[in-house]
């Protein structure tokens, strides 16, 4: 898949609206970058229905996406359940980011980062 821009302004645009009902969104190799992820990061800080959301082989995002979307784990708001990092670029100190943001939350119960082979040690340490 190739959501592109258009993709997800749409997909900010539902996941802003509280009457929704979005539950589960798979986002897997949709070939989201830095904009893309900053758009629907800011949607979903607001969302309270979504639960699960796979993320997965998104690998032009870099730092600067994931930080947006790791920030969104910091909102008491936030329901998300069930995270699906796998087969991105997420680099150390995207990792850091990460936990420093599940470190306040207490609804996710599920983080998939397999495959995410540009975390060192020191980033799985954090």
């Amino acid at each position: 898949n190739n959501i592109g821009r258009n993709g997800c302004d749409a997909l900010a645009t539902l996941l802003q609206n509280p009457n929704s009902g979005l539950a589960v969104l798979d986002l897997y190799k949709d070939n989201i970058d830095d904009k893309g992820a900053i758009v629907l990061a800011t949607a979903l800080a607001g969302n309270n229905t979504l639960i699960d959301l796979n993320f997965g082989s998104n690998r032009s995002i870099t730092i600067t996406g994931w930080r947006a979307i790791f920030a969104v784990l910091q909102s008491p708001h936030s329901r998300l359940g069930s995270l699906s990092l796998r087969d991105n670029n997420i680099s150390d100190d995207a990792a850091l980011s990460l936990m420093n943001a599940l470190s306040n939350n207490n609804a996710l119960k599920a983080l998939e980062l397999g495959n995410c082979s540009n975390i060192t040690i020191a980033g799985w340490c954090a």
